[in-house]
């Protein structure tokens, strides 16, 4: 069975996340898969992180709360 390619997008606080190759931030998209890495977490990036999918047959979406204790 196949499935329909489809649109994976990451968003964190329901704000779109940038994709940062080389950087601390990094999304990686991959046949089935999508992976957000953040590098040197800090405080700042405590927050809501939700990845989305859609394709023809609809949409589904995923939500984690990350919590980052400690100093900047």
């Amino acid at each position: 069975m196949e499935f329909p390619l489809f649109c994976k997008r990451w968003f964190k606080n329901d704000a779109p996340l940038v994709k940062e190759k080389g950087r601390r931030l990094n999304v990686n998209n991959q046949d089935n898969l999508s992976r957000l890495r953040i590098n040197n977490l800090n405080p700042l990036d405590t927050g809501y992180y939700r990845c989305e999918a859609t394709n023809k047959a609809g949409r589904v979406e995923s939500t984690s709360l990350l919590k980052v204790n400690g100093n900047p």
